[in-house]
């Protein structure tokens, strides 16, 4: 919604990549959930999906209301290469870094992942996949992966997992993936 003196934008769920001119009359904001990204003129990405609204600035900088309803809560202040996850049951928030390359990387069709948990791997891969992907046991999840996923043929990053790590992948009945130790 364009305004005379402010800009808005709701994001439900997904993802989006913004290129915001810089207008102090006009400020821009995305509204997701609970939480409010207000923006100072830059490049940034906001991804509401579960199990948490991640946001990453390239450039310029951004401020992020964890809980826009509360006036007199924290509201943080992100600059390039920065990111910040909420999570929208409790409005916890935990810091990231936010390399250039991974910033909105989706609009290349490809994600790059660098010494990221399983846990947030499998996340991506059910997404791009539109299948569930599991982890069999609970400690897998801090296990690091490196490497570039196609968003066009996820399955093939799947299925080479177990030429990189002592894994196990398998397709299930219903259609989704389990992986797990060999």
């Amino acid at each position: 919604r364009f305004y005379p003196r402010r800009r808005e934008v709701v994001l439900g769920q997904g993802e989006a990549f913004f290129q915001v001119a810089h207008d102090r009359s006009r400020p821009f904001t995305v509204d997701s959930g609970a939480s409010q990204v207000k923006v100072v003129g830059t490049a940034f990405n906001v991804r509401a999906a579960p199990p948490q609204l991640v946001v990453k600035v390239l450039e310029g900088l951004v401020e992020v209301r964890p809980d826009r309803q509360a006036p007199q809560g924290p509201v943080l202040r992100l600059g390039p290469g920065n990111g910040l996850a909420i999570d929208p049951a409790t409005g916890q928030t935990q810091s990231l870094q936010a390399a250039a390359a991974s910033v909105g990387d989706w609009r290349s069709g490809q994600i790059q992942f660098q010494r990221a948990p399983l846990a947030d791997v499998a996340l991506e891969l059910s997404r791009y996949l539109g299948q569930t992907v599991v982890l069999a046991q609970q400690d897998l999840a801090r296990q690091p992966i490196s490497g570039v996923l196609s968003t066009a043929s996820p399955q093939l990053f799947l299925q080479a997992l177990p030429e990189l790590l002592p894994l196990r992948v398998q397709q299930m009945a219903d259609g989704s993936w389990r992986i797990s130790r060999r």
